[in-house]
């Protein structure tokens, strides 16, 4: 199973925040957004040689996005309707 399509279906959001902790993270995640056919927001389909950011966003058309890290720490703050989740653990983040 797929774990991103997983966490998109579970949540039932349009769109997820993803925390990527390290590289080899960040390889996992970026092989299953390659799998779904993901894109960036410009429409360029994702690659093996891009790079992705600690904080990404994914949308529930396989869109994908950079947030920013203070987007992110700004957002457990002010916008309780975004979700969170640690890819590494599968897990939801509160603060």
């Amino acid at each position: 199973m797929n774990n991103v399509k997983m966490i998109l279906e579970k949540y039932g959001k349009d769109t997820i925040w993803f925390y990527l902790k390290d590289d080899k993270t960040e390889e996992n995640f970026k092989k299953e957004l390659m799998e779904l056919g993901a894109t960036w927001m410009g429409g360029e389909k994702l690659e093996k040689h891009h790079r992705l950011s600690y904080y990404i966003a994914v949308h529930s058309d396989k869109t994908i996005a950079f947030i920013s890290s203070m987007c992110w720490k700004m957002s457990f703050a002010t916008n309780k309707e975004i979700v969170h989740v640690d890819y590494s653990s599968l897990k939801r983040i509160y603060f």
